[in-house]
């Protein structure tokens, strides 16, 4: 600095102050530069420091490299890459079920802030839908933002996957249901998917739609088996009444309640019959007696099963099938599998638990399940299934 003074004043620079001042940032800058060059170059990896003095969380590439710099896997810290959405999920089956019945959509957002605003974390089906259905009444605006739409969600809870698979099979295509499912696995990261058709190619599978919670976008499919599933909700919205606000008169006018779609009150009919024809071919087998052991005892046994998961709600179908259990199960004991020894007692338990007050259906299940004895698998099955405490609850309630 002094060299550099003693030159300006040799050439008569110090008489004007801005020359002084740009001569003094020259030398300011070049200090920096060569600070700055003395300074060690950090990698972005390296640098373990932000500016702000916080530490910094090691890239993807950092984390996923050993010491020794080969690739290794990243860090397994949740079951599931992302979680799905309960009050979309919910909102999915609502609409859907609301288009096949009445031919009417919802307006999205004002469902799901009224779902949020009733239903605390839940991820249990028959909650979120109890807390829906409590006071004072859910009403939601129209896809249009014309009306509103008082509803009731009936609900119908699906004590298997069997049952609600059939229940599926009877609106293919719609969502009917929500499901809690592991996503990842047996257990791991249980969410809600709404399940609306079985899988192609896939035997006792079914296929969900999901929204994930992290965008509350359209997400990927997913595909369940009983393995993974938990327990599931059969919902059906009501209409109670409908509304329209007049801005004119300030006035609230009740609109007439729509019919149902002759499209939803076909398959009403078309299930009915098909429960009748099942109860008359199960009332039919349940009178014959098997002359032997090889005499189709097995495929009877498993046809009943299967009629009954087909149509829990139809107490006399429960009663036909349970009969026929009682007259032949006990001469499959060689040819059931441990699997469908599971399968028919939890069938016969479903029956005596959906329907405990008809007396007709708890003493054909009580009578089904007296096959049990000297077949280890079948009493363990029962065991598992609670059957005993079915049969004590049906002795306590009709004594």
């Amino acid at each position: 600095l002094g060299a550099e003074s003693a030159t300006a004043e040799s050439t008569g620079l110090h008489a004007d102050p801005k020359v002084q001042k740009m001569a003094l940032r020259g030398i300011l800058s070049s200090k920096s530069e060569s600070n700055l060059r003395q300074l060690p170059c950090l990698s972005p990896v390296d640098d373990d420091v932000t500016s702000s003095g916080y530490p910094r969380r090691p890239s993807l590439s950092a984390r996923s490299r050993t010491n020794s710099g080969r690739l290794i896997s990243p860090p397994q810290e949740i079951d599931h890459p992302w979680e799905t959405c309960p009050f979309r999920t919910l909102f999915l089956v609502v609409q859907d079920m609301l288009v096949l019945k009445y031919g009417l959509e919802l307006d999205e957002l004002d469902f799901i802030n009224k779902a949020k605003a009733r239903c605390g974390p839940e991820l249990q089906p028959r909650k979120l839908v109890h807390a829906l259905n409590a006071e004072p009444a859910l009403k939601v605006k129209d896809a249009n933002n014309e009306r509103l739409l008082q509803l009731r969600l009936q609900t119908t809870t699906m004590s298997s996957f069997a049952e609600l698979q059939n229940c599926i099979r009877r609106w293919p295509g719609t969502a009917c249901a929500v499901a809690a499912v592991g996503l990842a696995g047996v257990g791991r990261n249980v969410q809600l998917v709404a399940p609306y058709r079985e899988a192609y190619g896939t035997k006792d599978a079914l296929v969900a739609r999901t929204r994930p919670k992290s965008n509350g976008g359209v997400g990927p499919l997913h595909t369940f088996k009983v393995e993974t599933f938990t327990t599931a909700v059969v919902i059906e919205p009501v209409i109670e009444r409908l509304l329209k606000y007049q801005p004119e008169s300030s006035v609230m006018l009740e609109l007439q309640t729509p019919a149902e779609c002759p499209e939803f009150a076909k398959s009403a009919v078309a299930f009915d019959t098909e429960v009748g024809l099942a109860e008359r071919f199960c009332g039919a087998l349940a009178a014959l007696a098997p002359a032997t052991a090889d005499c189709g005892a097995t495929a009877s046994c498993l046809f009943a099963k299967e009629l009954m998961s087909r149509h829990p709600k139809a107490a006399d179908m429960q009663v036909a099938g349970c009969k026929v259990l009682s007259n032949w199960l006990s001469h499959c004991q060689q040819r059931l599998s441990t699997q469908q020894c599971c399968a028919a007692m939890e069938a016969i338990t479903a029956a005596m638990r959906r329907h405990n007050s008809n007396s007709a259906v708890q003493e054909a299940g009580a009578a089904a399940m007296s096959g049990t004895a000297g077949w280890p698998e079948l009493q363990a099955a029962a065991a598992t299934n609670g059957a005993v405490e079915e049969v004590v609850g049906a002795m306590r309630r009709f004594e």
